[in-house]
């Protein structure tokens, strides 16, 4: 949050960057991912300690370059899309929200468990 919030204040994501930093960028996170530099967030593993938060903000950096770009090209093309992003968007927690309740109470042999038992 803090890589996000310093690229918003010096105006790095409004900007349009350049191809070349963009394939440095893609070409760094590659390397430092294949080299084991990853977060896995779901068993809490951080191989490397603190180097594996760069590539984390490479990802999310290039991710968001790549976001925006593809929302500019198709608000060109489509004007309905990005208010669907919008709306998404908003609404994200919500869907979360939904997906984590949902992989705790559905039975995938069929059905759903018993959850009377974990309301107050």
């Amino acid at each position: 949050m803090l890589v996000g919030d310093e690229c918003r204040k010096r105006g790095v994501l409004g900007k349009r960057l350049g191809l070349s930093l963009v394939v440095v960028i893609t070409a760094l996170w590659v390397a430092l991912a294949l080299g084991g530099y990853q977060i896995e967030l779901s068993t809490r593993t951080y191989p490397g300690g603190w180097v594996c938060i760069i590539p984390a903000c490479l990802g999310s950096l290039l991710l968001t370059l790549c976001s925006a770009r593809i929302d500019e090209i198709l608000a060109e093309r489509h004007n309905w899309f990005p208010t669907l992003l919008a709306w998404l968007g908003r609404y994200s927690m919500v869907i979360l929200a939904i997906h984590c309740l949902r992989r705790q109470w559905a039975n995938w042999s069929g059905g759903f468990k018993d959850f009377s038992a974990t309301l107050p």
